[in-house]
């Protein structure tokens, strides 16, 4: 694969893994994307209700710097103005 872009390198992709699951079902994901020179987290989510995972993603967007791509984002009008403004 060709090297990233300055502007690719600095973005930082969130994985949301879904209900019954957790964040290691990226692991196979995760490797060849940092491999690819980009920032990569799964959002760790507690599974209890929707709002608390809604409000764990909103903490861990919170935590990082730069652009944000979330590969799916069913209800971004929950989040925080900031979080959105950086999607």
């Amino acid at each position: 694969m060709p090297s990233q872009s300055t502007d690719q390198q600095a973005m930082h992709i969130v994985l949301v893994h879904g209900a019954w699951a957790d964040g290691s079902g990226w692991a196979k994901i995760i490797a060849p994307l940092a491999a690819d020179g980009f920032a990569v987290t799964a959002a760790p989510l507690p599974l209890t209700s929707y709002a608390d995972d809604v409000k764990a993603l909103a903490q861990a967007l919170d935590r990082l710097d730069g652009p944000v791509v979330p590969p799916a984002m069913p209800m971004p009008e929950r989040l925080s103005p900031a979080c959105r403004t950086r999607m």
